[in-house]
């Protein structure tokens, strides 16, 4: 139970402690988030498990009062008042996977011919980064970069919020955007910030193009470097005194609009990148 990578072998009850105390003691250090970035195993509760494929799960743990069948996939049953210790939610869940965390590289998102990328710089809110990286698999996009100041994607909030779409999309984190934007630039990615100063409208753009949507801060938006490197800045039309979106709607709507051009073309298009 060291800094380690995360075995299996302490779910398998190979530990004088016994079964049980040893899977309690890997789920509590699993819980622990700022440990969770060198780990290689996460927990899902709840009915969040079921958007998870039985292939990403481990072991499944429940109380030992749940009628609960792991179909092939080991299922490990504590007390009552073990299993709620684990639970990060006020009304604790039914089941607990214990799922192995996906190991994309950088290069994964490159791979296609023309990249569609989601960028977050400094993502605070768990539920905001959770929700983007949903709406990022169900646009089509190629991958999403978080950079180092973000929160974990592995928050129980980020979890659920993002339905199992984890397993669905690469996700790189911890990124230095310096570093990943001169990649881009060798790539020939185009760089598209979202600020609410910005003069053009997204439907002003070509987003057919190999590009990566920037979305900044919830509160701050994106650092002045960042809005600078961008090759082109954009923002989204708001009315009513509404001065801007929640990072996650702000995502949203950019993605579907580059998905939209990518499916029926490009005609409201003005401007050529």
């Amino acid at each position: 139970r060291g800094s380690g990578g995360w075995s299996p072998a302490g779910v398998w009850g190979q530990s004088p402690h016994g079964l049980k105390e040893c899977v309690t003691i890997t789920i509590k250090e699993l819980r622990e988030i700022k440990k969770q970035r060198n780990r290689e195993a996460f927990l899902v509760e709840g009915k969040a498990v079921f958007d998870v494929g039985a292939e990403n799960i481990l072991t499944y743990v429940v109380a030992e009062t749940v009628a609960f069948e792991g179909r092939g996939t080991p299922v490990v049953r504590l007390s009552e008042r073990s299993f709620f210790s684990l639970s990060s939610t006020k009304t604790p869940q039914e089941v607990i996977a214990v799922c192995r965390k996906p190991s994309p590289k950088i290069e994964d998102i490159f791979k296609s011919d023309s990249p569609f990328l989601l960028v977050g710089e400094n993502l605070n809110d768990p539920g905001n980064i959770g929700t983007i990286i949903r709406t990022a698999a169900a646009a089509d996009a190629t991958g999403v970069v978080l950079s180092k100041g973000s929160c974990s994607i592995y928050n129980p909030k980020s979890i659920r919020a993002t339905a199992g779409t984890i397993f669905h999309i690469p996700i790189i984190e911890n990124v230095i955007l310096d570093d990943f934007f001169a990649l881009c630039k060798n790539r020939k990615i185009t760089l598209i910030a979202s600020t609410p100063h910005a003069n053009l409208l997204p439907y002003h753009l070509n987003l057919t193009v190999p590009l990566a949507l920037l979305i900044g801060n919830e509160s701050n938006g994106l650092s002045p470097q960042t809005i600078k490197i961008a090759d082109h800045q954009v923002k989204i039309p708001t009315f009513k005194n509404t001065e801007s979106l929640n990072a996650s709607t702000a995502a949203a709507i950019l993605l579907y609009e580059t998905l939209r051009q990518r499916l029926f073309g490009i005609a409201k298009a003005t401007i050529q990148i």
